[in-house]
Formats: structure tokens, sequence, C-alpha cells
């Protein structure tokens, strides 16, 4: 799970001289109830317990939606690359 140190220079090594790319995506969420259900399934199935994912996404009256969407778009890994970096902002007009 955790790289070493040698393994994350080596990372950084072939990432600094590969193709870039940046990808944008915009989404209205429409039903938080719901965007918390499908987080909450895909935890359960990676084998977090009812506590944990609690923790993680909070509760379904209450999501934290930015910790739903990071559960649901981010893949454990994308063949042939390497994840730089990832960030979701929520709009402050709906915060």
């Amino acid at each position: 799970m955790f790289r070493t140190v040698r393994q994350r220079t080596l990372d950084e090594a072939r990432t600094a001289s590969a193709l870039r790319c940046d990808i944008a995506l915009t989404v209205a969420i429409a039903d938080p109830a719901r965007l918390w259900e499908e987080a909450m399934a895909h935890l359960r199935a990676s084998g977090l317990d009812v506590d944990e994912i609690m923790e993680t996404i909070g509760g379904r009256s209450d999501p934290q939606i930015e910790d739903c969407l990071a559960v649901l778009l981010l893949p454990d890994q994308i063949a042939g690359c390497d994840l730089i970096s990832f960030g979701l902002q929520q709009d402050p007009v709906w915060s």
C-alpha cells in the first residue's frame, strides 16, 4: 500500500518526463442522499465497516459531499498512469 522512498523517487522521475493531462469535471449534486448511498456501497465493498464509513463520508442525512465524490471518482489505479494530484472544491455559493 505504501511506497518506499526509492519507489516514490522512481515514480517521480518517470512522471516528470511523462505526458501530462488535466481533467476537469463539474457536477451538480441533485440528490446528496443517493450520492452517499453509492459511496457507502463502494466503501462496504472495499471492506470498511459502518463506523469507518461514517467517519469517511459522514451520515446519509448529512453527507460529506467532497469525500463521497472522491470515493466514487478516484480509481485504485489507472493503467499506465501515475496520479499526480486530485482536488475537489465545493462552490462557495452552495456551502
